[in-house]
């Protein structure tokens, strides 16, 4: 009901079937008729594809700047929408898929250009920073820490003020037990935003922990000490 007789746009189809949907049309050539059988747990969908049309759009490396960066936008959206549907997987691979269509256009690091095809490259720049801080944000919510920190690192490098990648970092080195790097984070955190209860709250866990580990570190060595006087 939703796809009968109507367009769809590859990539920009949401949610687990739509994926699914995305591959099975991929597989065909025009005009063809296709009858297809995809697994979405907990049952099987059976459906007869039907390819009557198809508009191609060009190779991506045939696009200009302004298209490329109108995709990457469009991509980011809907992986906003999936995001607050909590499908989370599929989120990330459209904020993943919207990063290797910016990618794309070459920024030249010895020439800099302000504009690329009528598109400003600060602009490109605060994109792939919220790319980087979205995709960032679905592991965080997996609470996928490994992947949470490096994704934070990309983020700060390009903005090192940027809190939300400062928060998700703190908490993730928290949880990895970084406890030095997670303080930091945090405290950045609340110099710029003096009233963020959230990470208030977890700078205090943080602290507790960092004066328990100089503790038994602080006994450790009180012990060595004495045994190597004794001896």
């Amino acid at each position: 009901m939703v796809f009968d007789g109507k367009s769809l746009i590859i990539g920009e189809i949401g949610g687990p079937f739509g994926s699914l949907v995305d591959a099975c049309v991929c597989s065909m050539h025009l005009s063809e008729k296709a009858h297809f059988r995809v697994e979405m747990t907990p049952e099987e969908i059976d459906l007869t594809i039907e390819l009557v049309e198809l508009d191609f759009g060009g190779f991506i490396h045939q696009w200009d700047a302004a298209k490329k960066f109108d995709m990457a936008v469009k991509r980011k959206e809907l992986g906003k929408q999936l995001f607050q549907e909590n499908l989370l997987t599929e989120a990330a691979n459209r904020f993943s898929k919207a990063f290797r269509v910016l990618c794309s256009i070459p920024i030249s690091v010895e020439t800099p250009l302000d504009c690329i095809d009528s598109v400003n490259v600060s602009d490109i720049q605060l994109l792939k920073e919220t790319l980087y801080n979205n995709m960032s944000a679905c592991y965080f919510r997996h609470q996928n820490f490994d992947s949470v920190i490096p994704l934070c690192q990309k983020v700060l490098a390009l903005n090192p003020c940027n809190v939300k990648a400062l928060f998700k970092i703190g908490v993730a080195y928290e949880h990895e037990r970084d406890f030095e790097k997670a303080h930091q984070a945090l405290s950045t955190v609340l110099e710029i935003e003096p009233n963020n209860k959230a990470a208030a709250d977890h700078l205090e866990t943080v602290k507790v922990q960092l004066r328990q580990v100089n503790f038994r570190l602080n006994s450790m060595m009180k012990k060595m000490i004495s045994g190597t006087i004794g001896k």
